[in-house]
């Protein structure tokens, strides 16, 4: 018999380069024991390179089509737990794939909290963050705060991804 709990939409987590989509998508996963994806390693797994090495090697159109692809992938079932990459955002065919089947949220971390060693377009955090929140905003449902602990985050979507699908 099917489980009816991989009928809900995937939860899916937007957000910066380094705000815990990944972390919080982990907990999330093993606390409602739904499948995990995250785009980014997707893409390394396919290409063999590290998104840094996509990037300078082969630049950022390579890197967005394989994510396109990651996307698509990881969107083709129901019940799973998505974390996408942080520019996701940057073509609008990726809303349409990711909405078609799940709810989108976004986390929300202060930026001095944000990492950027290793991240290829993180060198101007601000700059990056004031292009990309009102698209974060407008693709997700629901905003989560993730300045505090991880597990609190994980706990809030889930929290907040129940009430939506009821």
């Amino acid at each position: 018999m099917k489980n009816p709990g991989f009928e809900m939409p995937n939860i899916v987590l937007l957000g910066m380069p380094g705000c815990g989509k990944t972390a919080i998508g982990q907990v999330i996963a093993h606390l409602i024991n739904r499948p995990f994806f995250d785009t980014d390693t997707m893409v390394e797994q396919k290409s063999g390179l590290t998104v840094w090495e996509i990037f300078s090697k082969q630049g950022e159109s390579i890197f967005r089509a394989l994510e396109k692809e990651a996307i698509t992938l990881a969107s083709s079932e129901n019940g799973r737990v998505i974390a996408s990459g942080g520019g996701v955002v940057l073509d609008k065919q990726n809303y349409d794939i990711l909405a078609n089947n799940g709810r989108l949220y976004y986390i929300e971390r202060d930026l001095n909290l944000l990492p950027t060693e290793g991240r290829p377009l993180s060198f101007n955090i601000q700059a990056l963050y004031k292009a990309r929140l009102p698209i974060y905003i407008s693709w997700a449902e629901v905003k989560i705060i993730n300045n505090t602990s991880i597990k609190e985050a994980a706990q809030h979507v889930i929290s907040a991804h129940f009430e939506l699908i009821s």
